[in-house]
């Protein structure tokens, strides 16, 4: 099944890439219940991974 953008950011919370669902707002994505594809998906794991 599809992931939201919010479900997403979950994912990244239990392993712990980011600490806090808010993290993810800072990412160019408008709606927390929107689908998110798997090229955004992957393009927020390269940004957060490579942020300093």
């Amino acid at each position: 099944k599809p992931l939201t953008v919010e479900e997403f950011a979950v994912c990244l919370m239990d392993v712990g890439i980011i600490h806090d669902v808010g993290a993810i707002h800072e990412l160019p994505l408008q709606n927390p219940k929107e689908v998110i594809s798997r090229a955004q998906a992957a393009d927020i794991v390269m940004r957060l991974l490579t942020a300093p």
